[in-house]
């Protein structure tokens, strides 16, 4: 039934419904098809559809889940207020991906889950390691020091990332193909 639906163009929301009723492990149709309805949902503000869409995804895809997913999925549980769920998905990244960029990407994660949670030192810590882990990607260190900023700004003590800013002033004069917005 998923895949009729899919072929007829129906609403995502439809056939994840489906692919979920027949929970369909391992089949990267039924995997893709709730991906596109989370991250349908995610763009139309329905949080908890997403969040059970994607879950749902992530659980079908097992450990061949993409990073990208599971960001998306810990995005998704952080913008919920599953803080807790948002650490677990992105500790499992952790351990599954070595990739400097996805390294970062769950450790920024980890970050805006430690903000939500009103754990400031833990939200620092973990947008430091996510600068670290990008490695050789400017973008993303330039990506990840923008957020840090604004974020731990309006906490911190400014002092706190002015070698931040620093840092990021740094790497744009360095690359200048960089986006300076």
């Amino acid at each position: 039934v998923m895949r009729a639906l899919v072929a007829t163009g129906a609403e995502p929301s439809l056939a994840a419904a489906h692919a979920r009723a027949a929970h369909l492990v391992g089949d990267g149709d039924a995997i893709a098809v709730l991906e596109a309805a989370g991250r349908a949902a995610l763009s139309l503000g329905g949080l908890e559809s997403a969040v059970v869409d994607l879950r749902a995804a992530a659980d079908m895809a097992g450990t061949k889940a993409s990073p990208q997913l599971l960001i998306t999925l810990a995005d998704a549980e952080v913008a919920a207020g599953n803080t807790k769920s948002a650490e677990m998905v992105c500790r499992r990244l952790l351990l599954a991906s070595r990739e400097p960029f996805v390294q970062s990407q769950a450790l920024t994660v980890l970050a805006r889950a430690a903000f939500a949670a009103g754990r400031p030192d833990e939200m620092e810590g973990h947008f430091q390691a996510a600068v670290e882990a990008a490695g050789d990607i400017p973008v993303q260190k330039v990506a990840v020091l923008s957020e840090a900023l604004a974020t731990c700004s309006a906490l911190l003590d400014p002092r706190r990332v002015l070698s931040w800013a620093v840092q990021a002033r740094q790497l744009l004069d360095q690359h200048t193909g960089l986006d300076r917005t």
